[in-house]
């Protein structure tokens, strides 16, 4: 994962790469984090990693990855 900041200190994700044969990577996205109802001020950030794991039973490769994704999700 390689986070940089950008003129205004916001942070992105400039490259992220999976290390598991198992997890394939998908997006990574620094977000604003909730806030706790009747908080006030600015929130906190958090890193959002989305991916797929592969290998799913039942699903052949060639069905795309929004299909590994909704066998993933039905699991």
């Amino acid at each position: 994962m390689d986070i940089d900041f950008d003129e205004q200190h916001g942070a992105f994700v400039r490259e992220a790469h999976s290390l598991s044969k198992d997890f394939q990577l998908v997006e990574a996205t620094v977000k604003e984090a909730p806030q706790m109802a009747g908080e006030e001020g600015k929130g906190g950030q958090m890193l959002v990693i989305e991916g797929v794991e592969l290998g799913l039973r039942g699903v052949k490769p060639s069905a795309g990855i929004v299909e590994l994704a909704r066998v993933f999700g039905e699991r």
